[in-house]
């Protein structure tokens, strides 16, 4: 999804791991830093895949973890890995619809521009409604993969016939005319709009960039409900 799937990319990947230098790791050590204090935050993983892109990286770091994911090939694994985790498998947009728990630490590893059976998701822009909202406790982190340029991380995205939509949602939600780069300084009036408009208030940010490639970002949301 985000970068090549090569083994050097793995071996890269692995090697970071170990020194504790994953983008996941150097994230969470930020946001210790901001006082944010992780031992005593209940989180949820959207869109958890087999959680080894980065669940691994934080989940010995948190009171309680939730992991949502739709594909059950997954969930062998996720019990494997994350004894103790409550697992759901089911789509992360139907379960927002009735879930009732809340959380102090929200994740989304969502896919990369469009996804869906008929591309009707883009990046994280209809997952930050009221539903989300209503899971999250007055003072929450909210984290999301943000993409400042999407050719730098998918050089030949603007071939695909997906992609003059894509634009067209990203223009709308970042309120852009040059969707195809957007720094993240500039994307962040368009997460504080979302925010207020949900009954929050943006306290803070940090960006961690997380593939090698440079397209992509952690952008963690520290946010209060006014």
């Amino acid at each position: 999804m985000y970068g090549n799937t090569s083994s050097v990319y793995n071996k890269i990947w692995a090697l970071r791991r170990i020194l504790r230098l994953s983008p996941m790791q150097r994230l969470m050590s930020k946001l210790k830093k901001r006082g944010v204090t992780l031992s005593q935050m209940d989180a949820l993983e959207l869109f958890g895949a087999d959680g080894l892109r980065h669940t691994l990286d934080y989940w010995h770091l948190v009171r309680s973890l939730d992991i949502w994911e739709m594909d059950e090939k997954y969930l062998p694994g996720l019990r494997k890995n994350f004894p103790g985790a409550q697992i759901i498998i089911s789509d992360t947009f139907k379960e927002l619809q009735s879930a009732s728990k809340t959380y102090d630490l929200l994740i989304s590893d969502e896919p990369g521009q469009v996804f869906g059976q008929r591309n009707e998701h883009c990046e994280h822009f209809d997952l930050l409604n009221e539903n989300l909202f209503r899971i999250a406790r007055r003072s929450v982190v909210i984290v999301l993969n943000a993409v400042p340029n999407p050719l730098k991380q998918c050089p030949k995205s603007d071939q695909y016939s997906t992609y003059p939509g894509y634009m067209s949602m990203r223009a709308q939600f970042y309120n852009t005319d040059h969707p195809e780069r957007i720094s993240i300084e500039e994307m962040i009036p368009a997460y504080r709009r979302v925010l207020r408009t949900n009954g929050f208030n943006l306290d803070w940010h940090i960006k961690v960039l997380r593939t090698l490639r440079g397209g992509v970002y952690y952008l963690a949301l520290k946010a209060s409900r006014y």
